[in-house]
């Protein structure tokens, strides 16, 4: 079994390189783009899940995968990672972030 699962949604490609990098870091672990997640990556007990932010904005396709899959990463530890090219509007980026992505876990 695979205790991790590397997700990622890439425009350019730094974010690309940045989720490669932690797929190799942490041992048994798979690694795809968002639009490629199948069924059969459901069995992990930890996600990563690496997007970019673009003039602003999240990806659209992780914040989709993330509303399509809230229930089934409710019950996963999970870690966000964003690529910001630059310094401006950090906070608010954040801030936006996290009110889509956060996912109230399950009672364990």
């Amino acid at each position: 079994m695979y205790r991790t699962l590397v997700i990622y949604a890439s425009r350019y490609g730094p974010t690309e390189g940045a989720a490669k990098i932690i797929f190799l870091v942490l041992g048994p672990s798979r690694l795809t783009r968002s639009e490629g997640f199948a069924e059969g990556y459901r069995d992990v007990g930890f996600v990563v899940l690496g997007t970019h932010v673009y003039q602003g904005s999240v990806a659209l396709e992780m914040e989709a995968f993330v509303q399509d899959n809230k229930e089934w990463l409710k019950a996963r530890m999970a870690v966000l990672l964003l690529y910001l090219s630059g310094p401006e509007g950090r906070p608010q980026i954040l801030g936006k972030a996290r009110r889509i992505y956060w996912v109230e876990r399950s009672p364990a």
